[in-house]
């Protein structure tokens, strides 16, 4: 039910001239009679039938923190892992394929084509062959944990989705929390 609705089953129509307008889910209401506007006391009544004659609106929106959330929370589980950033996160894509490549063609000992390995190998002192390889299994023990990091971060949104209730949304939030912490 929108202010409009709640304002004439109070019987504020009939005291009071006003437009009220929507502009992206915000509701506003000019008061244009010479009578004074509502007290603040009147208002809140407003707004406390408001919430009751729309669950669904509050739902979604405890929905919406929740999962907002638990997404946080994800990324903190896959920090435990890796840097978090979107320019590391193409650092790391570069640095598996140019390993991946680098295992393709033999490990072989020119590494002018192959500059990840090259700086991972001078950086670990290290061959290139160590680097590579350290390069590559880091990603595959990181896909394992990202998968399961991600299973969880989008099974737990989808329960939120279909909780009921404040109550449950809460109750699925802290299981997903519990959950990812867990990673």
């Amino acid at each position: 039910m929108n202010k409009v609705l709640a304002l004439g089953q109070l019987g504020f129509e009939e005291n009071y001239d006003y437009v009220a307008t929507e502009l992206n889910g915000v509701q506003t209401i000019e008061w244009l009679s010479e009578a004074p506007e509502p007290s603040v006391a009147e208002m809140e009544v407003v707004l406390e039938e408001l919430l009751l004659w729309n669950p669904v609106r509050t739902l979604s929106i405890h929905q919406a923190e929740a999962k907002e959330t638990i997404d946080e929370t994800a990324e903190v589980a896959r920090t435990r892992y890796i840097t978090s950033g979107s320019g590391q996160a193409i650092v790391y894509q570069e640095k598996a394929k140019d390993a991946e490549k680098y295992k393709e063609n033999g490990y072989p000992s020119g590494m002018l084509t192959y500059p990840w390995v090259k700086a991972e190998s001078d950086a670990m002192g290290v061959t290139p062959t160590v680097a590579a390889n350290t390069i590559l299994n880091q990603r595959d023990a990181w896909v394992v944990k990202g998968v399961e990091i991600e299973k969880l971060r989008r099974y737990w949104k989808l329960e939120v989705d279909n909780a009921i209730d404040e109550d449950g949304v809460e109750v699925v939030k802290d299981q997903a929390l519990t959950q990812l912490a867990s990673v």
